[in-house]
């Protein structure tokens, strides 16, 4: 299947969703309205229980049951700032479904690794995709450059993230994307979809955001968005920094709350 079909199909996907899902809330009436709302603020709390609550637990060790849970000590330990001295490590992870947008990633990736032969993309992960994104890399000739790491623990992944120099997400339909929110928190730039989770999680001043008009647009404003940070270090480390503090000014248990009760107040005064 030629590239451009193929991204096509990612991409019509993820459309048709978005169609779905907004026809089946046109009409809506304020009362069911405002039970959407005061539903998805309940199953996000319970989200947000799961995800912030880290924050104040101790670490774990790595393969335990409480080591895939998050920890304080994500956000408490001191950023590095690494430089990639002229090339980039790229980091990827997620189940490998192909609506989480990996084929754009690698020909993206492709255009950085043809100026910068010493850049790397670590994608962890297994799934369905598997198979395919093998042979897209051996068709692309990424074989010396991408490397493919099954799962692995919660800790594990964190230390592949403060490793890393970008964290690549290119998918196209992520509700939560909390992975996002963790290679914030270990202080990485985030390059993603301005879509659904992503697209609210990532800010100007903490990664790029690509809107995904076309398969052939997306992959040239991914490759161009990885070739930017790559060039320019301190706008990389900036964003990092910048990333760090918006996971702890905004995915912190007390900073949940107070949010959450924000949300009840607004929508309890319309």
């Amino acid at each position: 299947m030629p590239p451009a079909a193929d991204g096509h199909q990612e991409l019509l996907l993820a459309t048709e969703v978005h169609r779905r899902h907004d026809v089946g809330h046109v009409g809506a009436t304020r009362n069911q309205a405002r039970a959407a709302v005061d539903h998805a603020v309940v199953h996000l709390a319970s989200r947000a229980v799961t995800r912030i609550a880290w924050l104040d637990q101790p670490p774990a060790q790595a393969g335990s049951e409480a080591g895939n849970r998050r920890s304080s000590d994500d956000l408490d330990q001191p950023r590095t700032d690494e430089t990639c001295n002229g090339s980039l490590r790229v980091l990827s992870a997620g189940k490998l479904l192909r609506i989480k947008g990996y084929g754009l990633a690698l020909r993206a990736f492709k255009q950085l690794a043809a100026r910068h032969s010493s850049a790397e993309f670590v994608i962890v992960g297994n799934g369905p995709e598997l198979p395919r994104l093998h042979g897209l890399v051996d068709k692309l000739g990424l074989r010396d450059q991408v490397r493919f790491v099954d799962w692995m623990a919660r800790r594990q992944l964190l230390t592949q993230m403060y490793a890393s120099d970008v964290f690549l997400f290119p998918s196209l339909r992520d509700g939560g994307g909390a992975v996002v929110v963790e290679a914030m928190a270990a202080g990485k730039p985030v390059v993603c979809l301005d879509v659904a989770g992503p697209g609210l999680h990532v800010t100007p001043e903490c990664g790029i955001k690509i809107t995904p008009n076309s398969p052939e647009h997306a992959v040239q404003a991914l490759a161009a968005a990885l070739e930017r940070l790559c060039h320019d270090t301190e706008l990389r480390l900036r964003m990092g920094r910048a990333a760090r503090t918006r996971a702890q000014e905004c995915y912190h248990w007390d900073r949940h709350g107070e949010r959450l009760q924000e949300i009840y107040v607004a929508v309890l005064k319309e």
